[in-house]
């Protein structure tokens, strides 16, 4: 007994614990910046924080206080399938398809002839649209709960990336955020079912009429039926 309590022994048996330690540290370290890197690859911001809350609560007061008559809408099942339709998925292949069950659960609806579509010009569509007793997309329940927010998923993982997402231009277009403003955009013109039309305003400095016809954005339902849209250029004065 007494041999193994030698000063001798005792250092051993520190400088051995020293080092296992410092392995399990570094690979523990090593582990976190190679997931880290992975995670943070992306040139856009990653996902809002608190994403679901904000979902839930946002259609909470859109069915409860802004639109009562959409009361009828399950706000917990909508959570979850805008969740489902991004979440262990790449951020970079995203399909329209992929929004299927989050739209048939709250189609936009907007009166016909009511829509306003905006492109670099968000403050003044929405004071226009509001003036005018019209509807932009962030007027819809489903744009009401994405406005302003920024979410990805990563591929077998069920949670957020709060790292960093795809940015559309610098990393993919078929990023989840753009393909849903997309979808829902092309789902609201179906609505118009009667003759009528829609009022779009962008930047002149920065806008092209490619912008809104190219995303499908201005077209009639039926071929035969008219169909009129108004684009607002604005210039911005400095």
């Amino acid at each position: 007994m007494a041999d193994c309590c030698t000063p001798r022994k005792k250092l051993c048996w520190c400088v051995l614990l020293f080092f296992l330690v410092a392995g399990i540290t570094g690979g523990a370290i090593g582990i976190y910046k190679w997931h880290y890197s992975g995670l943070n690859r992306w040139h856009g911001e990653g996902s809002t924080a608190d994403f679901q809350k904000i979902i839930q609560e946002r259609c909470d007061t859109y069915t409860q206080t802004i639109r009562p008559g959409s009361r009828s809408r399950n706000c917990q099942a909508i959570r979850q399938a805008f969740m489902s339709a991004f979440i262990s998925k790449d951020p970079c292949k995203a399909t329209k398809e992929d929004y299927n069950s989050l739209i048939n659960l709250a189609p936009p609806t907007v009166p016909c002839g009511q829509q306003v579509f905006w492109s670099k010009t968000k403050e003044l569509a929405h004071e226009y649209a509001k003036r005018r007793h019209l509807m932009t997309l962030e007027d819809t329940l489903l744009g009401y709960l994405a406005d302003g927010l920024r979410w990805c998923g990563e591929p077998g993982s069920s949670d957020l990336n709060i790292w960093s997402c795809p940015d559309w231009r610098k990393d993919c277009r078929t990023n989840y955020l753009s393909v849903f403003w997309e979808v829902l955009s092309e789902r609201t013109i179906p609505w118009m079912e009667e003759p009528g039309g829609l009022q779009s305003m962008g930047s002149q400095s920065r806008t092209r009429l490619s912008d809104f016809t190219g995303t499908g954005m201005l077209r009639c339902v039926k071929p035969t039926q008219h169909c009129k849209a108004v684009i607002l250029q604005l210039k911005i004065l400095k």
